[in-house]
């Protein structure tokens, strides 16, 4: 009996391997041929060869390449912002579960600011807000070192805020990415963020403190290059 046991173990491992080692051989293949149509743009192989990752992906439930893997599929079309945010959506629509983990929450957070970027440029101010704000939680959840925030996050979302005429909730944002941002954030960055804060300002008719706020921005963008 002990023996069966242990013959049966060893014919399982040996399944489970070569079923691991099928799959990587095929996830080299789809990156091989996704390469191939990338370079001749042939959409509807594309659609095949994304779609096939992205299935290993979720049978495999690891949420952070699934999601990757439609992010990468909608920067090969980026252009088509209606195409994109089709494909980033469906991640939204589709995911199995929530993310676990800081990994998995950053492959989310990049997402929701792709489809905020998407839905901004299709004329979908407040529904861009929306996206924006989810990837804000996540960001000030994990605060992810990587994640250039006041490029990706509080800049547009700040702007899309003073869009809409919130220049209370604009300014809001505005300092808190100032006392909150990373340590290496870039000099051009951080003036885009006075510089936005003092619009804020500037729309309330408080001129004293817009050109202040101005002046920030030019000694930040001057003296911290």
């Amino acid at each position: 009996m002990i023996v069966k046991r242990s013959l049966y173990n060893i014919l399982l491992l040996f399944i489970i391997s070569f079923l691991l080692l099928a799959s990587q051989d095929s996830l080299s293949v789809w990156d091989e041929k996704i390469a191939i149509f990338e370079n001749t743009y042939n959409a509807d192989s594309l659609a095949y060869y994304y779609q096939q990752k992205a299935n290993y992906y979720k049978q495999t439930d690891s949420l952070a390449e699934w999601a990757y893997t439609y992010w990468d599929w909608q920067a090969v079309e980026f252009e088509d912002s209606r195409k994109s945010l089709q494909i980033l959506n469906h991640v939204i629509e589709n995911a199995w579960r929530t993310s676990k983990n800081e990994a998995e929450a950053e492959a989310i957070l990049w997402i929701q600011v792709n489809r905020g970027y998407h839905l901004f440029q299709l004329g979908k101010i407040s529904d861009a807000v929306k996206a924006y704000e989810t990837a804000l939680i996540l960001y000030q959840k994990y605060h992810f070192p990587d994640f250039e925030a006041l490029d990706y996050l509080y800049l547009p979302l700040g702007a899309h805020y003073t869009r809409l005429g919130d220049n209370e909730k604009a300014r809001a944002l505005y300092l808190n990415a100032i006392e909150t941002h990373p340590d290496g954030a870039s000099a051009g960055a951080l003036a885009g963020v006075y510089n936005n804060l003092g619009l804020t300002y500037w729309n309330e008719n408080d001129q004293a403190n817009a050109i202040n706020t101005y002046k920030k921005a030019w000694i930040v963008k001057i003296y911290c290059q």
